[in-house]
C-alpha cells in the first residue's frame, strides 16, 4: 500500500512547525517525507527504509545529492507516526485530513485558521524542525539526527508524503 499527499503551496519558514500523523501498515517498505521548493528542489528527504533497517536522508536540486544515512530505526511496519517541525511564531494553524489512505491528493488553497480533525489518538512523535542552516529530526524515542540545508532555502513552499505512511492528518502553525 502506498500514498501521496502533496501540497505546492505550503507558507514554512525556518522555526516552522508542520505535524503529520499516519500509520505505517504492515507489510511497509518505506515512506518519504519531503520538504523543499518542488519535486526536484528538496532541501530535506526523510526517508525510512524498513528492509534495509535505516533511515536516508537527501537532499535534490535537479539531481539528488549524497546520501546520509543512519540506522537507528525505532518505528516499524504496523506503527502510528506523528512528524512535526516547530515554528512558535506562526499564527495560522493548517489542518487536514483524508480517508485512511490517500492516493492522491493536492491542497489547492492555503487553508489558514482551519480545524478538520480531533485527535483521535497519540501515536508516537517524530519531530523536525527547520532551523534554516538545518533540520533536527527528533525520532519518538528521542534519538535525533541532523540534516544540512543544503539548498539555503529560507521558506519552503512544497511538502509531500508518500509511500507507506498513510496520513490521516497534517497541521501547519
Amino acid at each position: 500500500m502506498s500514498g501521496k499527499l502533496e501540497i505546492t503551496n505550503l507558507d514554512m519558514k525556518p522555526g516552522a512547525t508542520l505535524k503529520v500523523k499516519g500509520r505505517i501498515p504492515d507489510g511497509a517498505d518505506s515512506f518519504a517525507i519531503n520538504l523543499g521548493q518542488a519535486t526536484d528542489k528538496l532541501c530535506l528527504h526523510f526517508n525510512p527504509r524498513f528492509k534495509e533497517s535505516t533511515i536516508v536522508c537527501n537532499s535534490r536540486d535537479g539531481n539528488w545529492g549524497k546520501e546520509q544515512r543512519d540506522s537507528h530505526l525505532c518505528f516499524s511496519p504496523g506503527s502510528e507516526v506523528k512528524v512535526s517541525p516547530r515554528d512558535s511564531r506562526r499564527q495560522g494553524a493548517l489542518w487536514g485530513t483524508g480517508p485512511a489512505l490517500l492516493s492522491s491528493w493536492h491542497c489547492p488553497a492555503h487553508f489558514q485558521g482551519a480545524s478538520c480533525l480531533s485527535d483521535a489518538f497519540s501515536p508516537p512523535q517524530v519531530t523536525v524542525a527547520f532551523h534554516g542552516d538545518e533540520f533536527k529530526v527528533r525520532l519518538p524515542d528521542g534519538y535525533q539526527l541532523t540534516f544540512p540545508n543544503r539548498l539555503g532555502y529560507s521558506h519552503l513552499s512544497y511538502l509531500s508524503v508518500q509511500g507507506g505512511l498513510l496520513v490521516s492528518s497534517f497541521k501547519l502553525d
